[in-house]
């Protein structure tokens, strides 16, 4: 690991945040996909959809859950049919990595997506999900997203 990424690492370990940025943790891994995610954040937050795109790639390619689920936002405001297809794949990976929100929000799509419950009710439920959310910045655009995403045009 870098100096910096050293540096980092004791910064976060000394204030108690854990992977995602919370208090609470330690984080132990590399210090590279805690930047990713949280520069790419940053931007995201802003709007520059850009250069959150760009961190938030390098975040996910190093396996950093959160960097997945705002990756797939970057997705989905993109309002394109392959973007949302790419951010509904972007969500299951974060789901896969252990992202609780996009494990909560993909469950409530794959339940409407295989027919079960009324389009109002799966939007219910994707919102329900989003609720105390892991990743409270983001978790209820998503959600508003997919639900866009499931009414018809």
């Amino acid at each position: 690991m870098s100096h910096l990424g050293d540096d980092l690492t004791a910064m976060w370990n000394a204030v108690g945040w854990d992977a995602w940025g919370r208090e609470g943790g330690l984080w132990t891994g590399d210090a590279a996909p805690m930047r990713d995610h949280l520069m790419g954040g940053n931007a995201l937050a802003r709007g520059h959809n850009d250069a959150a795109e760009v961190w938030l790639k390098h975040g996910a390619a190093r396996g950093h859950p959160g960097a997945v689920f705002r990756l797939a936002l970057v997705y989905l405001r993109a309002g394109t049919t392959s973007k949302d297809k790419t951010a509904i794949e972007a969500l299951d990976r974060a789901a896969a990595l252990g992202h609780g929100d996009a494990e909560r929000i993909m469950c409530a799509w794959d339940f409407y997506s295989d027919g079960y419950p009324s389009l109002d009710r799966a939007c219910a439920l994707i919102f329900e999900a989003a609720d105390n959310a892991q990743d409270p910045a983001f978790a209820a655009e998503v959600a508003y997203r997919l639900t866009e995403l499931l009414s018809p045009s």
